[in-house]
């Protein structure tokens, strides 16, 4: 006999506003200051009593309320069967109502997994848990000599790899930020850069040219950099094709791509030599189990992007483990400024690479979040 049908029966959303991310928080592709960030949790539950639960989070720009789920997406759910993947998938990509609401899904693939008593790598395909994680930085206006630092404590932590930003107004300013790392951990340690240029207008002053882009690439492949990400704006499509075809080192992204659509043209186009779909804000689980297959087909290694929260964390832990040819976890960390409790926030304790480097996919059923109590009994999610 097959599985029971898992009915929907109800669907409770909470909004999660304030929660402290450390302290000033300059983001190097806008300049702005932080301190805090919102977030939206949804927990779905079932006619066998199996729940599943949910969040996607930004700074004070997100726009998905509590009641726009209530409004626009539960009376849609509610006496549905949880295994109607993709008519919930389009959904949620056509809500019709302000913000990204993709990530509900993520809540029945966590209602599948208990369900069937597997953790959602192994549903997806995964033999091997171990990945390899890199600490991604993020604030604007430390030091090269202070980076450098940061790197050697990031190290003695346990990282095998760190994510910089290029963000200053030079070639050789960026560069130098990136040669005081590798000094400070010799070939120790894989250092990967973002450019975060790909939301810009081509006519913004600071946006990258194809040249620009070019001879970056260049110095970087000198210091045995693993890639250059979306170092062009999305609206360069010619110039992002050249750069992908003629630069020193690997360019990845397309994390503000969303649906199979954009995602098949970027493939198409040859755009990138890494894919780097948001496993939160690119399209809901079941379209990104899509898109992973097309980067296969087209010979692209997959590296998950996000930047969302610890739920889109572990979402790319589970597809990095089930699909990725290269074996990267992105964890935010950047202490003092975006500091992992904060952005992981509902869990009982912050995910973090072992000595080795490595994060494991857990090993409990379904997304394997392991949710604080009170953080739930404090949002109205516990049972």
């Amino acid at each position: 006999m097959g599985a029971a049908p898992l009915v929907i029966t109800d669907v409770r959303a909470s909004d999660v506003r304030g929660v402290p991310m450390g302290q000033g928080l300059v983001t190097p592709w806008s300049r702005s200051v932080h301190h805090t960030r919102h977030y939206l949790a949804v927990r779905i539950e079932t006619d066998a009593g199996i729940w599943g639960l949910a969040l996607d989070g930004d700074w004070d720009s997100i726009p998905m309320t509590a009641e726009a789920v209530r409004t626009h997406v539960a009376p849609h759910l509610i006496g549905r069967s949880v295994f109607d993947l993709e008519a919930h998938s389009r959904l949620l990509g056509n809500v019709g109502a302000p913000g990204r609401f993709y990530f509900i899904e993520i809540a029945l693939w966590d209602i599948i997994g208990k369900a069937l008593g597997k953790p959602l790598c192994e549903l997806w395909g995964g033999r091997d848990d171990r990945v390899v994680a890199y600490a991604s930085t993020v604030h604007y206006g430390k030091t090269p000599a202070e980076r450098g630092e940061d790197c050697r404590r990031y190290l003695a932590r346990g990282y095998r790899a760190v994510k910089l930003r290029l963000s200053e107004d030079t070639i050789d300013k960026d560069l130098e930020l990136v040669a005081a790392c590798r000094s400070a951990v010799g070939d120790q340690m894989d250092i990967l850069v973002d450019a975060n240029q790909a939301g810009r207008r081509p006519d913004d002053p600071r946006a990258w040219t194809l040249q620009r882009a070019l001879d970056t690439a260049r110095g970087l492949a000198e210091l045995n950099v693993g890639w250059l990400e979306e170092p062009l704006s999305y609206a360069m499509v010619e110039e992002s094709r050249r750069l992908a075809a003629e630069a020193d080192l690997p360019i990845s992204g397309g994390e503000g791509k969303r649906g199979l659509q954009q995602f098949w043209q970027v493939l198409q186009g040859g755009l990138y030599n890494i894919l780097q779909p948001d496993p939160v804000t690119s399209g809901t689980p079941t379209t990104l189990l899509k898109v992973a297959s097309f980067a296969d087909a087209a010979g692209l290694p997959v590296a998950f992007h996000h930047g969302k929260g610890g739920v889109g964390m572990l979402v790319a832990l589970h597809m990095q483990a089930a699909m990725g040819a290269r074996k990267y976890l992105e964890v935010m960390d950047d202490p003092g400024y975006w500091n992992p409790d904060g952005f992981q926030v509902g869990f009982r304790e912050p995910v973090f690479p072992d000595a080795d480097g490595i994060v494991r996919c857990p090993d409990r059923p379904g997304l394997g979040a392991d949710w604080d109590p009170d953080w739930l009994e404090k949002h109205q999610l516990a049972g």
